[in-house]
């Protein structure tokens, strides 16, 4: 017997995770993405195949949160796929300075603006122009202050480390100002002190 022809009629229960379009909303749980289509679970994308050469860390975690969270839906999976691409990178190219060269050199070789506050920062999370900065470190004192909605949406902005790592600091500053109790590491200030 000779087959001629093959006429393929089995519908698929599994959808191609390439051929979705009506994503209406997404969440990252357990290292992946998942897709949903109202409450229904589409598919799921682990984490390691959207980062590329990006290292999975809270802070890119994050990252993908926030990039998430600003999609339009309903979205496919090719739109969210390239959303987190773009947006990953763009965060990597945000590594250079925006502080003019004026101001940067300035700074010395810590990069910051010398105060007490400023010093403990350094100390207790790095940086500067020889070392990096210490995120885990960063995020404690971030969450021992009360301002991790500010840091996140920090990270979702794309913020290289440096600025987060500043911006923290002008935050603090500000808290002290308004007489609360800041702790960096065992260092603690109080206005009212």
């Amino acid at each position: 017997m000779t087959i001629l022809t093959i006429e393929t009629a089995v519908a698929s229960t599994e959808v191609a995770a390439d051929t979705i379009a009506n994503i209406t909303r997404t969440d990252i749980r357990e290292g992946s993405i998942r897709m949903f289509a109202g409450r229904k679970v589409l598919t799921r994308i682990a984490l390691a195949e959207v980062l590329g050469d990006h290292k999975h860390t809270k802070a890119t975690e994050e990252r993908i949160a926030g990039i998430l969270a600003a999609l339009e839906y309903p979205t496919s999976e090719c739109t969210l796929r390239d959303r987190i691409e773009a947006g990953l990178d763009e965060a990597a190219r945000r590594t250079g300075s925006v502080i003019p060269n004026e101001y940067r050199y300035g700074y010395g070789e810590d990069q910051n603006n010398g105060d007490a506050m400023a010093l403990a920062l350094k100390e207790f999370c790095g940086g500067g122009l020889e070392g990096g900065i210490d995120l885990t470190k960063l995020e404690e004192v971030v969450d021992t202050n009360g301002i991790r909605d500010r840091y996140d949406t920090w990270l979702v902005k794309g913020l290289n480390n440096g600025m987060l790592r500043m911006n923290a600091g002008n935050v603090l500053r500000g808290k002290f100002r308004k007489g609360e109790v800041i702790s960096i590491g065992s260092q603690k200030w109080n206005a009212e002190a």
